[in-house]
């Protein structure tokens, strides 16, 4: 449980710090982070299943 409540603070970390540099996300930096976030939903499914 700890290690999914990480991988959702670093997909945040990420998101605030595509903002940081202009406050503005970038369509390149959209695309990076769409495909963080469906890797860190595959991560934290992954890891439910290892605990049933």
């Amino acid at each position: 449980m700890n290690e999914s409540m990480r991988a959702g603070t670093f997909l945040k970390e990420c998101e605030a710090a595509a903002m940081k540099d202009d406050g503005v996300v970038s369509r390149e930096e959209q695309a990076v982070l769409k495909k963080l976030q469906k890797t860190v939903q595959e991560y934290v499914i992954a890891l439910e299943k290892l605990l049933v």
